[in-house]
């Protein structure tokens, strides 16, 4: 009899009537039931209801007269994430497992719950503490797709390749048409796809059913295997189509940036930029050293190799300043915004627009005295640094205009660069952001280094001497040593800055040097120049 009302109970509960659920168990436990399951359905109810602590009042009370009922750990866990206590959930939830591991439910939300927590120990930049959690993860649920994926790039990004790379085959085991997980393997550099590998894919993109999302990926992914085999007309045919793909689903006016770049040089004239630098302290602590350029430059080489001095730590890519900065389309009347609200901004309120950026990279420092904030579109706020942190150093990444923008066309980017999926829109930005280059260097003389990709290659110790000379700190040989430094490398050159220099990259467009004439054509104001 329990039983049967128990069940009853339980089935209108996964009807999604949860109402109706906690009144079947009340009636029966009114009526003299003390049956423990049942007492769990009544718990489960009332989670769901929004009433997770009377939920967990329950559960005690169930758990004191059958310490291992494995259900009621399980409900316990839910209704302890309810109240937002993950990690006595994540508790709950394997002490329920191992008492039943035929819990498939509950296995599937406690590795939910682990990828999440891996997440978020990601965002707080603990990526040990992230690959646990997804390792974790992967053991009440060791096929789980996203799980596998995010644990190869963590992988990846502390440079555990072969494990990456297992972490990611086995993810393409189980779910064969996720083409992003065969990009990360693409994304590699050094990863060669075998012939069933690229016959598979092959196989994948002419699937009409597949998102334009996941057919981009495995575009970019068939092409580097077609680059790995010197068939490099099949490569772009590829490499053209998944930009194609992409390119339909963003938004992006080059007449609209052009705009903004021009309001950037017309606010950030020599005479705003020089007037009242008396106002803003110059010896705010730590020193920013900021890398700024074009995706693909060579930004993340010159963040490695400065972060290999002694005095200096690399937070990679991060978007503070941005924000900190974008904070001023809020603050100022409608149609007042960054650059034009720069100009109604008093000397006490940049003054603490320098602190507040100082502030919020807190959490990504140590105590070093100088930190390489590597984002390359912060070359559009150089201006603004002048102004907020004149004490911060500026380098920017530069690298031949082919090569640069090549490279950033074959590079599949998920988000912010949506200029990078048309080879004339590409050409026409790049062409901005030289100009706007050219304008910081007139009205700031000596404020921005460039430094060459091309020149690192051939002679690192030349400008890796100047990098250091420019931020005032002493020559170290520990620099030149930069593919032994240790550190967490994200960006899509982090296999390249774990070896030494090497030339292979240099005119890495020739061979598709046929297939790009709308590229060459469109660069040419720029190309006439180098």
């Amino acid at each position: 009899m329990h039983d049967e009302i128990r069940d009853r109970a339980l089935a209108v509960l996964e009807s999604g009537d949860a109402e109706a659920a906690e009144r079947l168990c009340r009636d029966a436990l009114a009526r003299g039931s003390n049956d423990p399951e049942l007492r769990c359905v009544l718990a489960a109810a009332m989670t769901r209801l929004g009433k997770p602590a009377r939920s967990i009042r329950e559960l005690r009370r169930v758990l004191a007269q059958v310490p291992n009922l494995a259900n009621a750990h399980a409900e316990l866990g839910s209704a302890l994430l309810a109240l937002h206590k993950p990690m006595d959930a994540i508790e709950s939830m394997q002490r329920a497992i191992e008492l039943d591991p035929a819990l498939d439910a509950t296995r599937a939300r406690l590795a939910r719950l682990l990828q999440s927590l891996g997440e978020s120990r990601l965002n707080s930049g603990d990526a040990a503490g992230a690959i646990d959690a997804f390792r974790r993860g992967l053991e009440y649920e060791p096929h789980d797709g996203p799980l596998l994926s995010l644990l190869g790039h963590e992988l990846r990004i502390i440079g555990e390749l072969d494990e990456a790379i297992a972490s990611y085959e086995t993810c393409i085991a189980y779910h064969p048409t996720v083409g992003e997980v065969y990009y990360s393997l693409a994304n590699l550099k050094t990863y060669r796809f075998s012939d069933t590998l690229l016959a598979q894919m092959e196989e994948q993109v002419a699937n009409d059913s597949l998102r334009d999302e996941a057919k981009a990926n495995f575009h970019f992914a068939i092409g580097k295997a077609y680059e790995d085999r010197k068939d490099f007309e099949q490569a772009f045919a590829h490499i053209e189509k998944g930009n194609a793909l992409w390119r339909k689903h963003i938004i992006y006016d080059p007449d609209e940036v052009e705009n903004f770049f021009s309001n950037i040089s017309t606010v950030f004239s020599a005479e705003f930029l020089n007037d009242g630098d008396d106002a803003v302290s110059t010896t705010q602590e730590p020193t920013p050293i900021f890398v700024v350029g074009l995706p693909r430059s060579g930004s993340t080489l010159l963040e490695q190799i400065l972060a290999s001095h002694s005095q200096v730590e690399g937070i990679a890519e991060v978007p503070t300043l941005d924000r900190v900065i974008r904070k001023l389309n809020v603050k100022h009347e409608q149609g007042s915004h960054y650059p034009e609200a720069f100009l109604q901004i008093t000397a006490d309120g940049i003054e603490e627009l320098g602190q507040q950026y100082l502030d919020a990279t807190e959490k990504y420092r140590s105590d070093c005295k100088y930190f390489v904030d590597k984002t390359p579109t912060n070359f559009v706020f150089t201006g603004a640094i002048r102004k907020i942190l004149p004490h911060a150093k500026i380098i920017n990444a530069q690298r031949d205009p082919l090569s640069c923008c090549f490279s950033t066309f074959r590079q599949l980017f998920y988000d912010g660069q949506y200029y990078a999926y048309d080879m004339r829109e590409l050409a026409h930005y790049y062409i901005l952001y030289q100009q706007l280059m050219d304008h910081w260097h007139t009205v700031m003389p000596g404020f921005v280094l460039d430094v060459k990709y091309e020149d690192v290659v051939v002679d690192q110790e030349e400008q890796t001497r100047r990098m250091l000379e420019h931020c005032g700190l002493d020559f170290e040989e520990s620099c030149l040593q930069f593919h032994e430094t240790e550190r967490a490398v994200a960006t899509a050159s982090s296999e390249q800055v774990r070896q030494e220099i090497y030339t292979d990259s240099l005119d890495a467009w020739r061979p598709y040097g046929p297939y790009i004439n709308d590229l060459i054509e469109h660069l040419k104001p720029i190309l006439e120049r180098t």
